[in-house]
């Protein structure tokens, strides 16, 4: 695109063409961000559900005067004489509709929305009752994803809703396996091992450019997982020193439901069996607690033992970092990568437990405690 951007300048100003751009991104203020890093000075619309059924980025249309589509596929160094030096009849070949498209209007009802009036549940909603109907619908699956993925990243997020997004887009991408934006998508939380680059390793960078430049970079609403910030790898590498299990014993008492635990294994989308696990914590709203930082990091084991022979993980333990306060109530998300060695189909279970400090607000009362889990891994081989 910043080649399109600078290539195009002189012909803007000689000619007075316009240009638009459409982001598939699900974040939007992260291709803000590139456009206020790039100085792009042409608006970009926010297409995450791909109403425009793009299969590839980037993409770059040409539309004359009349509003008619010439080239779907322009290329720069033929754009001149391919189009702009061309005359073209007021009419031409039909455009493309969206009317028609499952969920079209509860869609557009969302997007035009203000930002604070935006009803994503009704949006979710919508969009399940469609799906159930039409379960081969590939386009339709994928969007219910989206939806999914913006009400996780909301006010009113529910526990599985990430984890249903992965899913129903791993439906979508199965049935049509050659959709590039759908697999990037998955890609983009999915592991190391199946990455083709780095999705965001830039968004640093840019904010220290802008800074140096004197302008405030557009806020990121939606932080940064490390997996989208990660460079592809070939496999889970060891790191230092065997990690010391916090609880081998079992004798930490159990969490009797003061922190809420989401797991969420984001697979692979090629034959391998790798998956990016998400493991989230956070204080039970309802339960007037809070972290005790004093006393010490959260930290996870995850049971290599649990798994296949031959099966691999990044890390065991994982740990959190603490904030420089006594008493805290963010959430805390941790990541480890697994891979499988089994060809085919199959199943497994990764097993593993959560220790934290943990304190009632209304007693001061303060207790270190364990939370277990299990985490089922399903492969295809497909």
């Amino acid at each position: 695109m910043p080649v399109w951007h600078e290539a195009l300048k002189k012909i803007r100003r000689e000619t007075g063409l316009a240009v638009v751009g459409i982001t598939q991104e699900q974040h939007p203020e992260r291709c803000s961000l590139f456009r206020q890093w790039q100085e792009l000075d042409w608006p970009i619309l926010w297409d995450p559900f791909n109403l425009t059924g793009a299969e590839m980025v980037p993409n770059f249309t040409a539309v004359d005067e009349h509003g008619v589509v010439r080239l779907r596929r322009a290329r720069l160094e033929s754009f001149r004489q391919d189009f702009l030096d061309r005359t073209f009849p007021a009419s031409g070949p039909p455009a493309d509709r969206l009317e028609g498209v499952p969920g079209l209007g509860a869609i557009r009802a969302f997007l035009a929305a203000s930002p604070a009036e935006r009803d994503v549940s009704a949006l979710v909603a919508a969009l399940e009752d469609l799906a159930r109907k039409n379960p081969k619908d590939a386009a339709l699956s994928f969007r219910l994803g989206v939806a999914l993925r913006l009400r996780h990243d909301s006010p009113a997020r529910r526990p599985d809703d990430f984890g249903r997004a992965v899913a129903v887009w791993s439906h979508a991408l199965a049935l049509r396996p050659g959709q590039y934006i759908w697999r990037r998508r998955i890609q983009q939380y999915g592991p190391r091992m199946d990455k083709p680059y780095p999705f965001y390793d830039w968004i640093g960078r840019a904010q220290a450019e802008l800074r140096a430049r004197g302008e405030e970079p557009v806020a990121q609403l939606v932080p940064l997982a490390a997996a989208e910030r990660a460079e592809p790898s070939r496999g889970p590498a060891a790191t230092g020193k065997p990690p010391v299990e916090p609880d081998p014993r079992g004798g930490v008492p159990a969490d009797p439901g003061f922190v809420r635990l989401e797991t969420v294994a984001v697979p692979g989308t090629g034959d391998r069996p790798v998956w990016r696990l998400y493991l989230s914590l956070a204080p039970a709203p309802d339960k007037g607690v809070s972290w005790d930082n004093g006393a010490g990091p959260l930290q996870v084991w995850l049971d290599a033992g649990s798994l296949p022979a031959g099966a691999l993980l990044d890390r065991q333990l994982l740990e959190a970092p603490l904030p420089d306060r006594e008493h805290s109530s963010e959430e805390r998300v941790l990541e480890a990568e697994i891979a499988l060695p089994a060809p085919g189909a199959g199943a497994a279970e990764l097993r593993g437990y959560a220790v934290f400090g943990i304190c009632e607000e209304q007693t001061g009362a303060c207790r270190w405690l364990r939370r277990d889990f299990r985490l089922p891994l399903v492969w295809d081989g497909a």
